[in-house]
């Protein structure tokens, strides 16, 4: 007869095992990961978004970088779209809608303790037609005294 003890154990390694192999296939919360956007065909061309913030009490106050990489699949011209997005309300912080393909901008006057959407879109230049869009939550969060 196999004792409780037993099987609990191996219930709590099996548990463990899957959370390590779960958890090496999710991106850190500032890269984008699955789910995170949206791409139409096998073309995905925005090979990178992240961000950094920090918030200093100096004279810029709380601030967001975004960073991201876009490489069309094909010869065709693409045009980018960029934006960072209140996620409570909508408001657009920041829109550049003739952004360059590879870009690093910089925020400042952001919230604390505010979610905010870092978005990139890639349409096709010619047509209009959306390639891609992807998005990662960004923001700043409070320090600890």
């Amino acid at each position: 007869m196999i004792s409780i003890k037993y099987t609990l154990g191996v219930a709590t390694i099996a548990l463990a095992l899957i959370s390590v192999v779960a958890g090496a296939s999710v991106a850190s919360a500032k890269e984008i990961g699955p789910g995170a956007g949206t791409t139409t065909g096998t073309c995905a061309p925005i090979s990178s978004l992240s961000y950094k913030s920090d918030i200093r009490s100096g004279e810029n106050g709380p601030w967001i970088t975004v960073n991201y990489s876009v490489k069309p699949c094909d010869a065709r011209a693409v045009r980018v779209e960029t934006a960072l997005i209140e996620s409570s309300n909508g408001f657009v912080f920041f829109e550049n809608t003739d952004a360059p393909l590879v870009s690093k901008y910089t925020l400042f006057g952001v919230k604390v303790a505010t979610s905010y959407q870092a978005h990139v879109r890639v349409y096709d230049a010619q047509t209009g037609e959306l390639i891609q869009s992807r998005f990662v939550w960004a923001g700043v969060n409070r320090r600890l005294p």
